[in-house]
């Protein structure tokens, strides 16, 4: 029914038109996912730099680093201090005069 030119001429201008419309597909597919990666990117610095802890927030978390160490500090002077005062009465029993004096006697 029609010729085989332009038969060919049809099958070669749909292939052309075809490969045009994936070439397209594709450079839209890319400046799409260029897009995403570049406002995922600009999202992440925009937060982190939103989250930036200003000056007077650095001064709280210092202060309060410096009292927790203070805190560990005085606990455990104070633990020591206790281990000092059990080791210095080993049986814990209260001691009166009486018996430090009869024991001055004893040495």
């Amino acid at each position: 029914m029609i010729e085989p030119s332009v038969k060919n001429y049809l099958y070669f201008s749909l292939q052309k038109c075809h490969q045009n419309r994936i070439q397209i597909y594709n450079i839209v597919l890319n400046i799409l996912v260029f897009l995403f990666f570049v406002f995922v990117f600009g999202y992440t610095l925009y937060h982190c730099w939103k989250e930036k802890p200003n000056k007077v927030d650095l001064e709280r978390k210092r202060l309060k680093d410096q009292e927790l160490i203070l805190s560990k500090i005085r606990y455990y002077q104070q633990v020591k201090q206790h281990q000092k005062d059990t080791m210095n009465n080993i049986t814990n029993l209260p001691v009166s005069e009486n018996m430090v004096d009869s024991l001055r006697d004893f040495v």
